[in-house]
């Protein structure tokens, strides 16, 4: 039976959701959830991604802490392995009896939750803290139609569509320079599509991640390289030039200097299949797609009935005003670790749980919000320092970042986590003071304010 009191009221049940209930579930005996989510299967944004989507990081240390994703070492889990073993995990906290979860359901504000399928059902449940998981949430384009005009004779998909082809197109326009628009592009090679049949629109080029080095034994190959090229650094332009050097940092074409980035992770390999694409339009972002032409900021190109246009726009993590994570009667899930929101989620529910009051909660708990452009890498380093400096005076957090499977160091060897340890102690200090130093030349980031309201 759905109890109409609980501890903790979380809207959202996808990584962050999930990940924060899995860890009050299992370490809080006493503790009661309610998930609410307007999607009927957990996951979130997975349960509308791309069939061929796959994990862009390790497998390792994603999705929830009680529970393994994957088959291990270089794993990259599927769209089916993830909605499978997300409906795992809801059984596992739903079979504890403290845990509920009400899919198709919308959160309306004030305790009150409307089923989808009924609009006038309407559940009032009270909660001692409201859980907000979606305040930075994922959107990708299957959910929302083109954010430009399209002539009514042409054909625009999202890149799901592209798993449901039925014909052989003359030309594939895909749109989109983010992840989504990568994988497209080498979901289309894989497809045995030419490289000269694909036109991709490249608004922003962007730095990438190389997830060759992001294996948790590669992560602590690089800490005394990466600590190194940040010192030498003169300024953060430079900082990407020595990263990429040493492999860290990639960017499709090496002759542009990227204006973007979101945290994008690629392989070296894929990298290599990116840039077969030889028509690479860089005219800034598409305004409208006339029936003969696609109208961008800077110029326009030929289209055609033959043509199929792959929306890739969406806009996967849209920057928000960082808000206190800890206020009275709620909290608020924003990443504390950069570009690691699952992780951040379990870790926001550990200090819940460990620490004493709001205040002390939230002066361990900076949010760090999502880069958009390359100088944010700068930015948004100084929280991950300030967080990082305060999780190392507690045990109770010292323990976690050792040993939670969400954590890389759990899945290094006691031998690698000394390492880690040493070569920490030898280079973190410096290079967290050539990192506040450039942080220091610049001028301070603004968020927008998207005008999106919270739960």
């Amino acid at each position: 039976m759905l109890p109409t009191e609980v501890d903790y009221l979380i809207v959202g049940a996808g990584a962050r959701g999930m990940a924060f209930a899995d860890e009050i579930i299992h370490h809080d005996p006493k503790a009661t959830v309610v998930v609410v989510d307007r999607r009927q299967a957990p996951g979130g944004h997975w349960v509308d991604a791309y069939p061929y989507v796959r994990l862009h990081q390790p497998a390792l240390y994603y999705g929830v802490g009680s529970t393994k994703l994957g088959s291990g070492g270089n794993d990259l889990a599927s769209k089916p392995e993830i909605i499978a073993y997300y409906a795992r995990v809801m059984e596992t906290l739903q079979a504890t009896g403290r845990c509920h979860f009400l899919l198709g359901h919308d959160y309306e504000g004030d305790g009150q939750i409307r089923a989808l399928s009924d609009p006038e059902q309407i559940l009032q449940i009270k909660a001692r803290r409201l859980v907000d998981s979606v305040y930075i949430a994922v959107s990708i384009p299957s959910t929302r139609p083109p954010p430009f005009p399209v002539d009514p004779s042409l054909t625009i998909v999202p890149l799901n569509a592209l798993a449901q082809r039925q014909q052989q197109w003359e030309r594939y326009v895909v749109i989109g320079a983010g992840k989504t628009g990568m994988d497209a592009v080498l979901y289309l090679l894989a497809q045995g599509v030419a490289p000269d049949a694909i036109s991709w629109v490249v608004s922003r080029d962007a730095w990438l991640i190389n997830r060759d080095k992001i294996w948790p034994q590669s992560i602590i190959a690089t800490i005394k390289p990466q600590a190194q090229a940040v010192m030498a650094a003169t300024d953060w332009r430079d900082a990407y030039r020595r990263l990429e050097d040493i492999g860290i940092v990639m960017r499709v074409c090496p002759d542009i200097e990227p204006t973007f980035y979101r945290c994008a992770t690629v392989s070296e390999a894929e990298v290599e299949q990116l840039r077969r694409i030889q028509d690479v339009i860089r005219l800034g972002r598409v305004q409208r797609i006339e029936a003969d032409t696609i109208v961008l900021d800077r110029g326009a190109v030929p289209t055609g009935p033959a043509v199929l246009h792959v929306d890739c726009t969406a806009n996967g993590l849209p920057a928000r005003p960082p808000r206190p994570v800890f206020e009275e009667g709620r909290i608020t899930l924003q990443t504390v670790m950069l570009c690691q929101p699952a992780m951040s989620a379990a870790l926001i529910a550990r200090i819940e749980r460990v620490m004493p009051d709001d205040a002390t909660r939230n002066r361990c708990l900076r949010p760090v919000p999502p880069p958009e452009v390359p100088v944010d890498f700068v930015h948004c380093l100084i929280p991950v320092y300030d967080n990082a400096n305060q999780w190392i005076r507690s045990r109770h957090l010292r323990r976690f970042i050792l040993y939670h499977r969400l954590s890389l160091f759990s899945h290094v060897s006691l031998w690698g986590k000394l390492v880690a340890f040493f070569t920490l102690l030898r280079w973190g200090l410096p290079a967290e003071r050539a990192v506040r130093a450039l942080a220091a030349a610049l001028a301070p980031r603004e968020l927008p304010d998207t005008g999106q309201p919270a739960p």
